[in-house]
Formats: C-alpha cells, structure tokens, sequence
C-alpha cells in the first residue's frame, strides 16, 4: 500500500506528541511522583464509599421513654412479694466491691477511704442523699435506697422472673441511690404517686432514673403513677441535678 507524504507527517506528528506526553509525565523536574528510574508512582484510591451525612439519632428523652411504658391498673400480681427471693448487696461484676460499696464509692463527692485490711469496705467519704440533701461522712450514716423499690418491681412485672433476673435488678448500678435512712424508710415501696423525694430539686433526675428503669427491665406503670411522673418531669431544664451512674 501507497502511502501519501501527507498522511506520513500527520502519523509522525502523532506519535511524536504521545511519545513526547509521556516522557513529560515522567519529568523529577516536574515535581510529579514519578521517577526516571522506571519506577510506578504509588496512586492512593479514592474511598469506595462517602462518610455518612445523617446525623446520630439522639437518645430518646425521659418523656418518650415514660411514653412507651405499658400502663397496668391492676390492684394484685400473681403470688406473693418476698425480700430474700431478691438477692442484693452481690458483686455481678466480679471488681470486688458488692453492690453496696460499689455505690458509696460512686456516689461519693469526695475520694473515698478504704479499709486497708478489707478487700473493699469504704469505711469514709462524703455523701449527700440526693431526696433530702442530708450530708453524711460515714457509711453507717447511709442506706442503699433501691429506686424502685424491689416490691414495686415485683408488682410491675418481676413477679414473673427468674431467680437470675431478680438478682440482677436487684444489683443493677443504676437501681441505687445512696440516701439518708430517714428518706429511705419514708420512700419504702411507694411509687412516684405516693411518696416524692423532699428535694424538689431531685424531682427531674428521681423521675427520670424511675423511668429508665422500668424500660430497662420491661416493668408497668399505674395510670397514676405515669401521671406523677409526669409531673416531676415538668421541672426538669438544662441545669437540672444529674445523678451518678
């Protein structure tokens, strides 16, 4: 085949730039990555997926979880409440404190002192029951309040768990407050409808531990003591107390 001296420069022409295009890209000079050794630039792959632009769902408020609560008017469970059918003052989580201590050493406003001789006993520190604001120094000072009572529980669906379950709950950090006797007894197995702490200013935190616990554990509520709760809920803003968890 013939070829024409025009179409032999056009060819020339092309294949000189792609040649010359690639020579370019392989410049040091140029400050590109590649070198004149032959080596390949290592080229970073984009990421196959974009990050996520939706926002964390936030966690659901006291009211929403008091919403979601199943409501019981029922005056009586089946069988019979018994105190010694829920083990508590136990250590589930193996530290070495039981439940007990492990909740004065949480609820302590100050570094707690433990007995050397005692794989743990807190035997001092700083404590201000929450329902009262009484101030005490020593433990003996102190009862474990459990926030709803372990009768309530029992009424509100616990009458119906297992042996592993009551302990559980009656162990469960977030079930205890460290709380001056005289309110504690006064509390007793009340519900919110019944007995609110003196301090109105824990009223927001009592009612929302209340809440979080009955939906942890799948509990009832009465429609009085929904509305209670409620109540005590109304007074909660940005700066109300916060207790331990």
């Amino acid at each position: 085949m013939k070829v024409r001296p025009g179409r032999l420069v056009v060819v020339a022409v092309l294949v000189g730039g792609l040649l010359g295009g690639c020579a370019s890209s392989g410049d040091g000079a140029s400050g590109s990555p590649g070198g004149l050794d032959g080596t390949v630039p290592l080229v970073t792959s984009a990421p196959t997926s974009l990050p996520s632009t939706t926002a964390p769902s936030p966690s659901p408020t006291s009211r929403e979880r008091l919403a979601v609560l199943a409501m019981d008017d029922r005056p009586s469970p089946v069988g019979s409440y018994r105190r010694e059918d829920w083990p508590h003052w136990e250590d589930p989580d193996g530290n070495g404190c039981d439940a007990r201590q492990d909740t004065l050493i949480r609820w302590s406003t100050t570094t707690p002192t433990l007995d050397p001789s005692r794989r743990c006993k807190v035997v001092a520190g700083t404590w201000t029951s929450p329902y009262d604001g009484v101030v005490a120094t020593s433990p003996s000072e102190i009862d474990i309040d459990h926030v709803v009572p372990l009768a309530e529980a029992f009424r509100s669906g616990g009458w119906q768990w297992d042996a592993g379950r009551r302990r559980q709950f009656a162990n469960d950090p977030a079930e205890l407050v460290a709380a001056s006797p005289p309110s504690n007894r006064a509390k007793s197995d009340n519900r919110p409808d019944e007995w609110r702490p003196p301090r109105p200013e824990s009223w927001c935190a009592y009612a929302d531990r209340w809440v979080t616990v009955k939906v942890s554990y799948g509990l009832t509520v009465t429609s009085s003591e929904r509305d209670a709760l409620g109540q005590m809920l109304d007074t909660c803003t940005p700066d109300s107390e916060r207790w331990p968890t």
